[in-house]
């Protein structure tokens, strides 16, 4: 077994990185969109580069 000082150690790691994800929003509605935005600024800019001379 682990001693009593790295189980409380472990413990409150484990807390403070679970309290620092519940910090991120959790959207993913918003990352789809900023994909599919990110992909169509990605096609607008190739087919302009295709015209230039």
């Amino acid at each position: 077994m682990l001693p009593q000082p790295q189980l409380q150690e472990t413990t409150e790691d484990q807390q403070a990185l679970e309290q620092w994800l519940r910090r991120i929003p959790d959207d993913p509605g918003g990352l789809l969109r900023r994909k599919f935005e990110y992909e169509s600024q990605l096609r607008k800019n190739s087919s302009s580069g295709d015209t230039q001379w």
